[in-house]
């Protein structure tokens, strides 16, 4: 099983990019994403996650 590393901003990613490649780790990008940054890590990592928090009414 290959050693996954999650990150969840975009540009310490691209910053880091290299070395968890190097690794051989997969990748995974969690949370929000702006839409205008998407297509700097789409094809770089393995999946991308968003954790949404449930809408409450009071």
């Amino acid at each position: 099983m290959t050693p996954l590393r999650g990150e969840n901003r975009c540009q310490e990613f691209l910053d880091k990019e290299d070395s968890y490649h190097k690794e051989g780790l997969k990748i995974a990008f969690i949370g929000h994403l702006q839409r205008n940054k998407v297509k700097y890590i789409a094809d770089k990592v393995d999946r991308m996650e968003r954790v949404a928090r449930p809408l409450i009414h009071i």
